[in-house]
This record gives structure tokens, C-alpha cells and sequence, in this order.
């Protein structure tokens, strides 16, 4: 149970991380949660696959701009 809430608790710091802008924490926690195994979300998905191919930058940013917008 604790496994489930540790996760929980890195993705959603993950995810304001990511809306703030914050790459470099955002990098940290992404590898934190890749270190333990745990289940990657859509969003940490598409946030490593924007790290390994920085060409589909344009679509990870215009998807975060229209994510921010709708809050």
C-alpha cells in the first residue's frame, strides 16, 4: 500500500512540476520513478518520450500549453 501511495505522490509532484515548468525537477522525479519500477502514466510516458525525441518537442509543449489553459 505504502508502494502505491509513494507513486502517487511522485506523479502528481511530477505533473506540477511539468505545468510549472520546472524541467530539471521534473527530470529528477521522472527518473525516480523509472528507479522504482513503478508503472509510468500517460503523461511521465509522453514527457521520456519528448526527452529521448526532442523533435516532437512542438507537440509535448503545445499539448502542455492546452492542458494549462483548460485549469
Amino acid at each position: 500500500m505504502n508502494n502505491k501511495i509513494t507513486n502517487f505522490w511522485r506523479s502528481l509532484k511530477c505533473w506540477f512540476a511539468l505545468k510549472q515548468g520546472n524541467n530539471s525537477l521534473a527530470n529528477q522525479i521522472l527518473k525516480a520513478i523509472e528507479n522504482s519500477g513503478a508503472k509510468l502514466s500517460p503523461l511521465e510516458k509522453w514527457y521520456q518520450h519528448k526527452l529521448k525525441f526532442p523533435e516532437s518537442r512542438n507537440d509535448f509543449d503545445i499539448k502542455i500549453l492546452n492542458s494549462s489553459q483548460r485549469s
